[in-house]
């Protein structure tokens, strides 16, 4: 039985490392959503990684990708794609599309992530929240469920900290780690998972980037905290924190040549 607060948190921590460490030895060859054979060989292929659909209602399949560079580039195209049909972003088209113009120049400069590759990918479980772990009494961690949506993912993407460790409070601060991802990172420092403790820590980056791709400007202040926030993540930190318009007079100013959209 765990005696303290702090020790079932530790304990907790300690579970999470191993299956994360599990996850990682896990790897695929593609991003885009695991497939299982209808055969005998009982194997898994990758499929495409999401669907768009023609004016026909026929299903278009995107990916899978061979790259993370091909993936982000591909999720941000989308979602242009999507806004100048009207079918997300409504309240303010022009502003999602500058905002999905920004994010395609932080995807080709590598601020997302500089280190594009070819795999091997990972299983990334997308809704990491505190329900979806079903832990005992002894808080012994004896599943996790909603495995629905889960994807072969860029390594920096399907090692981020589970989504209930991250402190939103934080994240609109533009501090990185919450005292629970330090204890998280520092974990896997001392079983010597050196390369993971970085994804841990460096993961702020892509989560952030992240948000921002499904972003809508109909929840305008999380809408402009969540740019501002990560193009301070993506710059040097000594500078004063951005205000909205002068994130939009910047990112303007760089793509006064795109296409226009109509709001």
């Amino acid at each position: 039985m765990v005696s303290s607060f702090t020790a079932a948190k530790e304990y907790i921590i300690q579970q999470l490392v191993d299956i994360y460490i599990q996850l990682e030895g896990l790897q695929l060859s593609h991003i885009g959503r695991p497939i299982f054979e209808n055969d005998a060989s009982g194997g898994v292929r990758i499929g495409p990684a999401f669907f768009d659909y023609d004016t026909n209602a026929s299903s278009i399949p995107q990916g899978p990708f061979s790259t993370s560079f091909e993936w982000y580039k591909a999720c941000i195209e989308h979602r242009q794609s999507l806004i100048q049909r009207g079918e997300v972003a409504t309240s303010a088209p022009k502003d999602a599309a500058l905002a999905c113009n920004y994010l395609l120049d932080c995807v080709h400069s590598g601020l997302v992530h500089g280190d594009y590759n070819s795999g091997p990918f990972y299983l990334k479980h997308v809704d990491t929240r505190d329900v979806n772990y079903l832990i005992d009494d002894n808080y012994t961690i004896m599943g996790i469920i909603d495995w629905e949506l889960a994807f072969a993912a860029p390594k920096e993407s399907a090692f981020q900290s589970p989504v209930f460790m991250f402190n939103i409070g934080h994240v609109y601060q533009g501090n990185r780690l919450s005292p629970d991802e330090e204890l998280f990172a520092e974990q896997f420092v001392k079983v010597g998972c050196k390369d993971l403790a970085q994804f841990v820590r460096e993961g702020w980056n892509s989560f952030v980037f992240e948000m921002c791709a499904a972003a809508d400007p109909y929840d305008r202040a999380q809408f402009e905290r969540l740019l501002c926030t990560l193009w301070g993540s993506m710059n040097d930190k000594s500078e004063k924190e951005l205000s909205w318009e002068e994130w939009k007079s910047m990112v303007q100013r760089d793509h006064t040549d795109e296409s226009p959209v109509a709001e």
